[in-house]
């Protein structure tokens, strides 16, 4: 039996699963400058208890790896809209890498890591639940935003578009808003 706290708690999550609206890219035209990445420079992000770890999509092709533990990196993210409940990533160019020199700099796995269009290379310029960035070091999650150019989520947007089980990946705490004006 269902107590009145869990029905009004089902409640919220419900009513906000219903306010979810599909991102769509801005640039459809980004196929000219812009391919899809291979699946094994396509990365998920996962989680133990307290550690953050890459999962690629395939065996990379030179070492057949699959897993990159501790990562240090800035990447692009999206939450597909086939896919809900998992962050798919790719690194930044290293020129991109917002980098500063007080900053680890890029794992060398990382830096291995032919670079992509971003966002749309991971989405295949459909259409997502969410876009963003996001910085590791050394495992741990650093912040998330909102950036992203393509899809252009409003600041607001992660509230109804990322699930509940997503937020244990990207935590509300750990969000730096990108506002647009």
């Amino acid at each position: 039996m269902i107590n009145r706290n869990d029905f009004t708690e089902l409640s919220a999550i419900f009513e906000r699963r219903l306010q979810v609206k599909e991102l769509p890219n801005h640039y459809p035209h980004a196929f000219l400058c812009a391919k899809p990445a291979e699946s094994c420079y396509i990365f998920e992000l996962l989680k133990t208890e307290n550690f953050y770890f890459l999962q690629r999509q395939s065996p990379d092709p030179k070492t057949g790896n699959i897993i990159i533990n501790s990562p240090t990196a800035n990447f692009d993210f999206v939450i597909l809209i086939e896919r809900p409940l998992q962050v798919f990533c790719v690194p930044l160019p290293i020129h991109d890498d917002r980098d500063d020199p007080r900053r680890p700099k890029p794992s060398p796995e990382i830096l291995e890591v032919p670079r992509t269009g971003g966002h749309t290379s991971i989405s295949g310029l459909s259409s997502v639940l969410y876009a963003g960035g996001l910085r590791l070091e050394n495992g741990r999650l650093i912040y998330w935003t909102n950036h992203s150019g393509h899809y252009r989520p409003s600041y607001q947007i992660h509230k109804t578009n990322i699930s509940p089980v997503v937020n244990l990946l990207l935590p509300k705490k750990k969000f730096f808003p990108i506002t647009r004006g």
